[in-house]
């Protein structure tokens, strides 16, 4: 996590292909191209978000476990998280 804007993926467990990833601007179009472990990935603009943001998205989830409601989620098949009870 370096480049401004950039994304955030959180796997939950049991990390068998679920995941929420960040959401920024719903509307943007096109892909980001990130180079990362050696290898390469597109992302759609949607999900870009400030690199500060991120950060404290990260420090929120390490600490807590929890998704930082600061950021915008969707999961693995862009679905919205449920509200909480």
């Amino acid at each position: 996590m370096g480049s401004d804007p950039t994304f955030v993926i959180v796997n939950t467990q049991p990390c068998d292909g679920e995941y929420w990833i960040s959401v920024g601007d719903e509307l943007a179009k096109g892909f980001a191209a990130f180079q990362g472990c050696g290898d390469y990935q597109e992302i759609a603009q949607k999900h870009l978000i400030p690199l500060e943001s991120a950060r404290l998205a990260v420090r929120e989830f390490v600490r807590s476990g929890v998704r930082s409601p600061e950021v915008s989620w969707v999961d693995w098949a862009g679905r919205p998280p449920y509200p909480e009870v």
